[in-house]
């Protein structure tokens, strides 16, 4: 059996902290994903965000299209940082 060798190069580029989190530069390729509950929905989306993180993501997104939704996002955030024992992820909107 032949094994392949892949090389590249990767584009230098400016190191960018998200919460506890940095990406670019020589930091390592992120995962991320984006929710796709209603983000005024705070129940599914926590729960929803669990999963993701229990999967391996390292950066969780959801859309905020207006300032409920802002609010909303607010209060998905201060859920997860509250419960323990889960890993905490970065949120971005």
């Amino acid at each position: 059996m032949k094994t392949f060798e892949l090389s590249y190069n990767r584009r230098s580029t400016t190191t960018t902290q998200v919460d506890n989190l940095f990406i670019g530069s020589d930091y390592p390729v992120r995962v991320q994903t984006m929710a796709n509950t209603d983000t005024n929905d705070v129940e599914s989306s926590v729960s929803q965000y669990r999963r993701m993180v229990e999967a391996g993501a390292e950066l969780v997104r959801y859309t905020t299209q207006g300032a409920r939704e802002v609010e909303s996002l607010s209060n998905i955030r201060n859920k997860v940082k509250k419960e323990s024992g889960l890993k905490y992820v970065p949120i971005v909107a």
